[in-house]
């Protein structure tokens, strides 16, 4: 009956915004992300006015960051980005927003849906936060997303190739040319479409000789 009481009385503890976030940082200090994540959350119900609330939101959502949960992690910081726009925390929270979709990001021959949305969450951080400590790592990684979108376009372009379909192999190519000129895959993209349109021009010209 005690034990049971003490359970209880335990239970009914709340503490205040600021123990409730000593405790949950001393958690996530220790990589006890769960934990901390369960302690953050529980501060943002119960102190939704509390001045440490949007650090608190920030830390849930690095909180399934951590854990490679980057589904859930994205929600969070939107929720920081939406909800308190002009917390110190949001130009971290926009950052990190593009961030889940980068490290979701599959190998170039797989669907690119992640890698379209890292550069674009990417691109509206910077036009937002052109200034922030985090701008130089973001054009980094929108480098790096579009190099991936180039290649899969080139990879794209040598499958029609072996397939003998030499007029989209050239469409492919003239993509990389034009959207990814900025790449290490454009002059490959670049000999490859000079090559191939010269032989589709000859063939064309060959064809219409011979008609005549």
């Amino acid at each position: 009956m005690t034990l049971v009481s003490c359970a209880s009385k335990e239970q009914l503890v709340r503490l205040d915004a600021e123990d409730q976030f000593a405790v949950a940082k001393r958690d996530f200090d220790k990589g006890k992300y769960s934990r901390a994540a369960d302690g953050f959350r529980r501060l943002t119900f119960e102190h939704p006015g509390s001045a440490r609330v949007d650090e608190a939101q920030f830390r849930l959502a690095m909180c399934y960051y951590k854990m490679k949960d980057y589904t859930q992690a994205e929600a969070e910081f939107r929720h920081l980005a939406v909800n308190y726009p002009d917390s110190p925390f949001a130009n971290d929270a926009f950052f990190y927003t593009g961030m889940t979709h980068y490290r979701q990001m599959p190998a170039y021959y797989h669907d690119q849906s992640e890698t379209h949305k890292a550069i674009d969450s990417f691109s509206r951080f910077l036009v937002r936060y052109p200034e922030s400590e985090f701008s130089s790592m973001a054009k980094e990684r929108i480098r790096e997303c579009r190099d991936r979108l180039a290649h899969k376009e080139l990879e794209n372009g040598k499958l029609y190739l072996k397939l003998g379909v030499y007029e989209s192999a050239v469409l492919y190519f003239q993509l990389v040319v034009l959207e990814y000129p900025d790449t290490r895959w454009s002059e490959e993209a670049k000999r490859l479409l000079n090559k191939w349109q010269d032989k589709i021009g000859s063939s064309e010209s060959d064809t219409s000789q011979t008609k005549k």
